[in-house]
């Protein structure tokens, strides 16, 4: 199993590594680490309230907090290194997260 997340989205439900370190279950966690809310910043645009706060998160380090709910995990910071990173989370027993640092793109 494997579950795309955005970094934003993440924050709500981080506790799910716990879960899923405790039952051992083999999903393999990609986030996808823009260091904004998305979501929040579309919907504030919509508004024309941009100057929200909480709209960014830089600087969170999900390896570190993975680690820390017992989650084996890794940083691909190229395309070479997510390969392999993703061989060796299908391979596992147990979950995996990966974070991916992407660039700021909004949908809306």
């Amino acid at each position: 199993m494997v579950a795309f997340i955005g970094d934003g989205s993440a924050n709500y439900g981080i506790t799910a590594l716990w879960t899923a370190a405790q039952y051992g279950i083999p999903v393999v966690f990609v986030i996808l680490n823009n260091g904004t809310y998305g979501a929040l910043r579309g919907f504030a645009a919509k508004l024309n309230a941009l100057d929200a706060p909480g709209l960014d998160v830089p600087g969170i380090d999900f390896v570190s907090l993975a680690a820390g709910y017992g989650v084996d995990a890794d940083r691909a910071e190229s395309l070479e290194k997510l390969r392999d990173c993703f061989t060796k989370a299908l391979a596992s027993d147990g979950p995996t997260l990966i974070e991916v640092p992407i660039t700021t793109v909004s949908p809306f």
